[in-house]
């Protein structure tokens, strides 16, 4: 008898020592993003912005647990991000992944339904117009704020014209360039020319040239850093005076550090206001300051730090670590404050409440010029 009870007592300790193992071990998250490649700079600022979430979420916990990020490397390349997608998916302890761009985007959201796991796109901000159940996107989209964009500029800045030079291998600045041309042919601005170039062009004087003598109120620089920087650069030295524009792809802080005087006075939109007296965002600047020494984080760790905050919202509503109850959580999510202002979801998708504010590129960063 005594031996029986003895087997029984060291089973239940077995069983509670399992019990407690699985209560104590981070809840892991994937996240597939560019740490090099065309993208590897918006990559590192997603990344700062996601720890800092988690440093911000772990000082209270998530059920009583722990949350961590597995971070690997796209290489900016949508196969590859795929590929890294199916391998955090392939882990059943893994209840979310994030990823980064559009063209990343396209490549994983099929993949999110297929394996039922949740997708959340820190910097996905193309026009799509279907989604699967599984897949969520933080940005400010780019067709659904286009018009609003292009009229508060033109009531700003007095545009009564523009060019456009995008690249042609991006869904993104394809699809920006796309609803810059409606919002301009909207509100009775002319578009002088429409100039185009691939990934990895470094030389756009060819097409700067034609832009040139049709002296754009406002130069329109739909490109990725790597190439955004140049084409500042060489727009200023043959002497392009109007405004130049982009969308959350000129959110990077580095176009400016990189395009020196060149950039100054460049215009682009996102919804982060670091000067916001709200307690949620004097927290973020305060982790970010702490963090780096530097005054004001970027859009993209803005956006990435709420991302994280949205996930561990959902994972405490749905009292789970279920990836159905996620995101079945996260696509009820309501009026969600983040530092990025509302987050609101119908089921999948993009947030409901898409606000943004005007910035130009000054000496110290980015100044809101429209409050």
């Amino acid at each position: 008898m005594k031996r029986r009870m003895l087997l029984a007592t060291l089973a239940a300790s077995g069983i509670n020592s399992i019990v407690a193992y699985a209560e104590d071990k981070p809840i892991p998250v994937g996240a597939a993003i560019p740490f090099s490649g065309a993208n590897a700079t918006y990559g590192e600022d997603v990344k700062l912005g996601v720890d800092l979430g988690l440093q911000s979420i772990n000082a209270k916990g998530v059920l009583g647990r722990q949350m961590k990020v597995e971070y690997q490397d796209t290489l900016s390349d949508r196969a590859k991000a795929a590929a890294l997608f199916q391998q955090f998916a392939a882990q059943p302890d893994v209840v979310a992944i994030l990823s980064y761009s559009t063209d990343e985007f396209v490549a994983v959201d099929p993949l999110a339904a297929q394996l039922k796991v949740v997708n959340i796109s820190v910097g996905s901000a193309g026009a799509i117009d279907k989604f699967s159940p599984y897949s969520f996107r933080v940005m400010v989209i780019v067709n659904k704020v286009m018009d609003a964009v292009i009229k508060k500029l033109q009531q700003l800045k007095g545009i009564k014209s523009l060019a456009i030079i995008y690249e042609t291998t991006n869904n993104y600045t394809v699809g920006e360039s796309q609803a810059i041309k409606r919002a301009a042919a909207k509100y009775g601005i002319k578009v002088t020319t429409v100039e185009t170039f691939t990934r990895g062009d470094q030389n756009f004087t060819p097409q700067l040239t034609q832009i040139a003598p049709t002296e754009p109120d406002m130069l329109v620089v739909s490109a990725a850093t790597n190439e955004a920087v140049p084409i500042i650069v060489q727009a200023r030295s043959i002497g392009i005076k109007g405004i130049i524009f982009g969308g959350t792809s000129l959110n990077d802080p580095h176009i400016g550090e990189l395009a020196g005087k060149a950039a100054l006075g460049m215009i682009t939109y996102f919804p982060f206001d670091a000067k916001d007296q709200r307690p949620v965002v004097t927290e973020f600047i305060r982790l970010f300051h702490d963090k780096t020494g530097k005054a004001e984080p970027s859009a993209h760790t803005a956006a990435s730090y709420d991302a994280i905050r949205l996930l561990a919202d959902a994972i405490r509503r749905a009292g789970s670590t279920d990836r159905d109850a996620i995101r079945n959580a996260l696509g009820s999510t309501k009026d969600f404050e983040g530092v990025n202002g509302s987050f609101s979801y119908s089921g999948s998708g993009d947030n409901e409440a898409q606000a943004f504010h005007l910035f130009a590129w000054g000496p110290n960063g980015y100044d809101r010029i429209d409050r």
